[in-house]
Protein backbone atom coordinates (compact mmCIF):
# COMPACT_ATOMS: atom_id res chain seq x y z
CA UNK A 1 0.00 0.00 0.00
CA UNK A 2 3.02 2.52 0.78
CA UNK A 3 3.60 1.85 -3.01
CA UNK A 4 1.05 4.51 -4.21
CA UNK A 5 1.85 7.28 -1.32
CA UNK A 6 4.11 10.00 -2.89
CA UNK A 7 6.35 12.63 -0.75
CA UNK A 8 7.21 16.32 -1.28
CA UNK A 9 9.73 17.84 0.98
CA UNK A 10 8.86 21.88 1.44
CA UNK A 11 12.77 23.36 1.30
CA UNK A 12 11.88 26.13 3.68
CA UNK A 13 10.54 24.19 6.40
CA UNK A 14 11.30 20.90 7.97
CA UNK A 15 8.12 19.25 6.66
CA UNK A 16 6.99 16.15 3.99
CA UNK A 17 3.61 16.25 2.61
CA UNK A 18 2.70 12.49 1.76
CA UNK A 19 0.07 12.09 -0.48
CA UNK A 20 -1.76 9.79 -3.36
CA UNK A 21 -2.99 10.78 -6.77
CA UNK A 22 -6.00 9.63 -7.98
CA UNK A 23 -5.77 9.54 -11.49
CA UNK A 24 -9.37 8.51 -12.54
CA UNK A 25 -10.84 11.13 -10.20
CA UNK A 26 -8.80 13.44 -11.02
CA UNK A 27 -7.75 13.83 -6.98
CA UNK A 28 -5.21 14.80 -5.00
CA UNK A 29 -5.18 13.54 -1.56
CA UNK A 30 -3.43 14.71 1.22
CA UNK A 31 -2.58 12.35 3.90
CA UNK A 32 -0.33 14.05 5.99
CA UNK A 33 2.07 16.64 6.83
CA UNK A 34 4.69 16.04 8.73
CA UNK A 35 7.13 17.36 10.49
CA UNK A 36 10.90 15.62 9.63
CA UNK A 37 12.54 16.22 13.40
CA UNK A 38 9.45 13.51 14.88
CA UNK A 39 9.65 10.14 14.60
CA UNK A 40 9.23 8.50 10.97
CA UNK A 41 6.38 5.74 12.48
CA UNK A 42 3.89 8.61 12.59
CA UNK A 43 4.49 9.41 9.02
CA UNK A 44 1.63 7.36 7.58
CA UNK A 45 -0.47 7.04 10.59
CA UNK A 46 -3.90 8.35 10.11
CA UNK A 47 -5.57 9.92 12.67
CA UNK A 48 -9.43 9.16 13.41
Amino acid sequence: MLKYYREVGISTFPFVIVYRIYKQRKLIRIFSVFHTNQNPGKKYRQTQ
